[in-house]
């Protein structure tokens, strides 16, 4: 990972580990540095030219097989596919997988095997049902073996995450009876993908139908929102009676319902009901 040698005192070797997603490919190398004195310097490239930009054709090389994961990565909420390329693989060969938990190597389950896509090195299994799995991380193990008996193993992580950013209100308090015009705020928290701010948005009163995710009319944009609060301000002397309900014993208090929409990076949506007086 990154180790750099000094050979002759002036031929510089940089050892750099790939990572498991590295494919073949074209890939321009770029290299900059400073000496002791802090003085910034660039390689000099084969033409004997400064620029230090290389340019390198990567292959898989051996007959061992190799796998580079493709999928799943990142925040999912819907089923999915497990995708995976893989080399030197031969007649005979075959890739498993399993969540969570490394293949059984010696009795692979059959009914997790990749299939091949065409005469690619891609190999594909879908669609897995996320229904079955916890929130949070997962990580997918592949394993692979070829008509010699050569095996390789690798793992790619990827996170469940079907549940919406929550909001909840932090001022006015509930029972607290407000005049004039009120600022109205709280905060926004989610678990995995993260909040898409820009989405928050709020309904003041009440409705004629309870506000939902499929609402597509009567949302109005935050005063101010951020991935972890979110404030609008609202006048009170336009307030009437129909916007709330009154509370028992209380003439001229009303409780008014504030439904505030939320939104993570991945789609998940949930509205969140408060009130305030």
């Amino acid at each position: 990972d990154g180790a750099v040698t000094l050979t002759g005192g002036n031929q510089l070797t940089v050892k750099w580990k790939l990572p498991g997603t590295f494919v073949q490919g074209h890939y321009v190398i770029q290299v900059k540095g400073k000496d002791t004195k802090g003085n910034d310097f660039t390689a000099y490239n084969d033409a004997n030219a400064p620029g230090g930009v290389f340019v390198i054709d990567f292959k898989l090389a051996g007959n061992q097989p190799i796998i580079v994961p493709r999928s799943p990565t990142g925040y999912l909420k819907e089923d999915f596919s497990i995708t995976a390329n893989v080399s030197s693989l031969g007649v005979g060969g075959e890739v498993f997988y399993n969540i969570d938990a490394p293949v059984n190597e010696t009795a692979p389950d059959a009914t997790k095997k990749l299939t091949q896509v065409g005469s690619t090195t891609e190999y594909k299994f879908t669609p897995v049902s996320i229904s079955g799995l916890t929130e949070g991380r997962h990580i997918v193990h592949f394993f692979a073996k070829n008509g010699a008996n050569q095996t390789a193993k690798a793992q790619i992580e990827f996170f469940k995450d079907t549940v919406a950013p929550v909001a909840d209100l932090t001022y006015p308090l509930a029972d607290a009876p407000q005049v004039g015009t009120v600022t109205v705020m709280g905060t926004v928290t989610d678990d995995f993908a993260g909040v898409k701010s820009e989405s928050t948005k709020y309904i003041i009163g009440k409705q004629a139908s309870q506000p939902t995710v499929a609402t597509t009319t009567g949302w109005r944009v935050m005063d101010k929102s951020t991935p972890v609060s979110w404030q609008f301000t609202y006048d009170l002397d336009g307030f009437s009676g129909s916007d709330g309900t009154q509370v028992a014993g209380q003439p001229g208090v009303y409780d008014i319902p504030v439904y505030i929409l939320t939104e993570d990076k991945i789609g998940n949506k949930k509205v969140t009901t408060k009130t305030i007086r």
